[in-house]
């Protein structure tokens, strides 16, 4: 979680990994390998998700998920300053 993932992430696309394969081993991929892909994974009815929301799209550039704007985690709206800061 959290910037280790980033960074990871980063390392990956820079060691030749197609950056839509990286974001699906992030997601959609380890939910199914976890067998929990029927509820987490992927962004759709019925699916429990927490988002990103970015300045830019990371298929376009990975990097663009070192400036995340907002978290949206159980329907709150927050930014990760704010998420961090909660206690």
């Amino acid at each position: 979680h959290g910037v280790g993932s980033i960074l990871e992430m980063d390392a990956l696309v820079e060691s030749g990994l197609p950056i839509n394969e990286v974001l699906k081993s992030a997601t959609i991929n380890a939910a199914t390998m976890l067998k929990i892909s029927d509820k987490f994974g992927s962004v759709k009815p019925g699916q429990v998700a927490d988002l990103l929301l970015l300045p830019e799209n990371p298929l376009d550039n990975i990097k663009a998920l070192r400036n995340i704007k907002f978290v949206i985690k159980s329907g709150i709206v927050k930014t990760p300053q704010e998420w961090m800061n909660q206690k």
